[in-house]
């Protein structure tokens, strides 16, 4: 639901509870960017893509 949804953004860093919030989590659960505001398609790959060739963490 709505209120869930906002209070797991706030866990998550977004203080100011606005959207659009992106939250980029790692293989090993760790959240390793937040963005409050739009992404353009170029940082959402600048964000993702060394996650992506990166060995798990452990």
């Amino acid at each position: 639901g709505d209120l869930e949804a906002v209070a797991l953004s706030q866990a998550t860093g977004n203080r100011l509870g606005g959207l659009p919030y992106t939250v980029v989590v790692d293989r090993s659960g760790k959240i390793v960017a937040t963005e409050l505001g739009g992404l353009t398609g170029a940082k959402l790959e600048a964000l993702i893509k060394p996650l992506l060739s990166a060995a798990p963490s452990k």
